[in-house]
């Protein structure tokens, strides 16, 4: 009894894990025909890695200036 319920449970893991895959798997097929056509998702890149773009692409502006206001460190 112990065995089956076990093996029950592992099969539901692994079921789980296979359906993660599929969504990771849809959402990259998506994300690469957005890019070929020209454009790109809005979830290609998460919101941290945006805004530490976001940074860093201020600190090349001139003094006073700001894409977003306090990106300036």
């Amino acid at each position: 009894m112990y065995g089956q319920s076990e093996l029950f449970t592992m099969i539901r893991q692994l079921e789980f894990s296979i359906l993660q895959l599929t969504q990771r798997l849809d959402e990259l097929t998506n994300a690469i025909q957005y890019v070929v056509m020209g454009s790109l998702p809005a979830n290609l890149i998460n919101p941290t890695t945006l805004h530490n773009i976001l940074i860093n692409m201020s600190f090349h502006l001139p003094e006073h200036y700001e894409l977003i206001e306090g990106t300036r460190a």
